[in-house]
């Protein structure tokens, strides 16, 4: 990209700028039209300044008041495409990356990530553009780590696995949560081909999955549409395979998945062996056998799960109660549903809307029958 020349260097400006002491930034910084800016800026009259009386317009003085205040306001309401269409897209780049270069260094990973796709949405190829620009105050690896989680909090998703593997293709170690998190959007998704495809590269080719990928993958084969509890034992023993001990959230959620396609009994020999084995399980794995009980109907065993969780050290919580006076509301024993209300008043737990919605179902169908 050919860069106009104006009538000093821009080269050694984006060395000064990046320095914050240099002769150059102190003499923009001082510079009336500086002051201009940073006036019309307060009342988001950015455009103001293309009519002002100069010999060639640029977006310096911007940079300037970016830089004095740490505050990236005005670029955010200028947008990328509008300083191209006005200052040209050699001057509109040269700025913008200025920026990416003092925010990144000033640790303002906000202002950076959207300066970062505010340009790729006009132009994806100027991502290495911007980092070229940035004179090595943002490297490649900090350039894709940043516009890919812009990405990811603006659900571009695509874009964002886009360059996680550009990224991974030229040899940049993009870390795991990076990768975590464009997993669980796509988990959210249900878009059960590109997570396994992300899965098994990350396999392959690194970062290696860790606690947390094998969870996300975890909730994939244990959740709605893509519940699949043959996968979701796979990921246990790949688990088990690479020396990562699975935590209490996988359990409890392949614990859920085997209460949904209707293995309750399963799943309570499963969390005894976990607690036999000294494995890590919580409330949330108990509730969920609970839950699977007391839709298959069978109330007792629940109760029994709710003893054990007693018996081995663990509060019951609001929820185990709830689902415990729902199940039996719904079977017509609502004498036991008010034992457990009551029991939960005495271990000073607060009823939730599920609890009352309940009893109060209970006891009408009670009184219609």
């Amino acid at each position: 990209m050919i860069r106009p020349q104006l009538g000093f260097s821009r080269r050694n400006l984006l060395r000064r700028l990046h320095q914050y002491s240099s002769a150059a930034l102190l003499t923009i910084l001082d510079d009336p039209l500086v002051d201009y800016v940073e006036r019309t800026s307060k009342t988001s009259q950015v455009n103001q300044f293309s009519s002002c009386t100069v010999t060639s317009p640029t977006l310096f003085p911007y940079v300037a008041v970016s830089v004095k205040t740490l505050n990236g306001d005005i670029f955010r309401e200028m947008k990328f495409a509008n300083a191209v269409e006005i200052y040209g897209l050699s001057h509109a780049l040269e700025s913008f990356s200025m920026l990416v270069g003092i925010f990144s260094q000033a640790k303002m990973h906000a202002e950076v990530r959207h300066l970062l796709l505010d340009a790729m949405v006009f132009d994806k190829g100027l991502h290495s553009e911007v980092v070229r620009f940035s004179s090595g105050s943002i490297t490649p690896l900090q350039a894709y780590g940043d516009l890919i989680k812009a990405l990811v909090d603006n659900s571009m998703i695509e874009d964002a696995l886009e360059f996680c593997l550009e990224a991974m293709g030229i040899g940049l170690e993009i870390g795991v949560p990076l990768c975590n998190s464009l997993l669980k959007c796509f988990v959210e998704r249900n878009n059960v081909g590109v997570v396994r495809s992300l899965f098994e590269y990350m396999k392959v080719f690194g970062p290696s999955p860790n606690i947390y990928t094998y969870t996300t993958m975890m909730e994939l084969y244990t959740k709605g549409n893509t519940l699949d509890v043959g996968e979701a034992n796979k990921i246990l023993v790949e688990m088990e395979n690479h020396g990562v001990r699975p935590n209490a959230v996988t359990y409890s959620m392949y614990l859920r998945g085997l209460c949904k396609i209707g293995k309750a009994e399963s799943a309570w020999e499963f969390l005894k062996d976990l607690q036999h084995k000294g494995l890590e399980y919580d409330n949330y794995c108990c509730n969920a056998v609970i839950l699977g009980f007391c839709r298959k109907g069978e109330l007792n065993k629940a109760l029994t799960v709710l003893d054990e969780m007693k018996k081995c050290g663990l509060s019951p919580d609001v929820h185990s109660y709830s689902i415990l006076v729902d199940g039996f509301c719904k079977v017509g024993n609502v004498s036991e549903a008010w034992n457990l209300f009551e029991e939960m008043h005495r271990r000073e737990l607060m009823p939730n809307v599920i609890t009352y919605t309940s009893l109060l179902c209970g006891n009408c169908n009670k009184a219609v029958s």
